[in-house]
């Protein structure tokens, strides 16, 4: 089972961490962390910790990836930056190859530890 936590206390930097598996649930709240960002309608930067991350089922990163396509003029819009962290050579390398294939709504950079 799969821990969510989002933290809005350092506004305009969003904190979201995800610990376990993926979830329908997480799923969920993620969604909705992402929605409560845009929707306060100003500039901010996503810092997502995916260091403790267990499985994301190919359903779940669809899920949550549509929904960003869907809103992404909002995302281009309100969010300056994405930063992810996790220390997966394989993982970051598997993003960052995604991001060159197709366009991401923000720029996007993608770490191996928070220092």
């Amino acid at each position: 089972m799969g821990i969510f936590k989002s933290s809005f206390g350092n506004w305009p930097i969003v904190l979201i961490s995800i610990e376990g598996d993926v979830t329908k649930d997480v799923e969920d709240l993620w969604i909705q962390a992402l929605d409560e960002a845009i929707g306060r309608r100003d500039t901010h930067v996503l810092m997502t910790d995916l260091t403790k991350v267990g499985t994301i089922p190919a359903t779940s990163r669809k899920r949550v990836a549509d929904d960003i396509e869907s809103k992404f003029a909002l995302y281009q819009k309100y969010m300056l930056g994405n930063a992810l962290i996790n220390g997966s050579v394989m993982f970051r390398g598997v993003i960052t190859a995604i991001n060159w294939l197709q366009a991401s709504a923000v720029p996007t950079k993608i770490f191996g530890t928070f220092e």
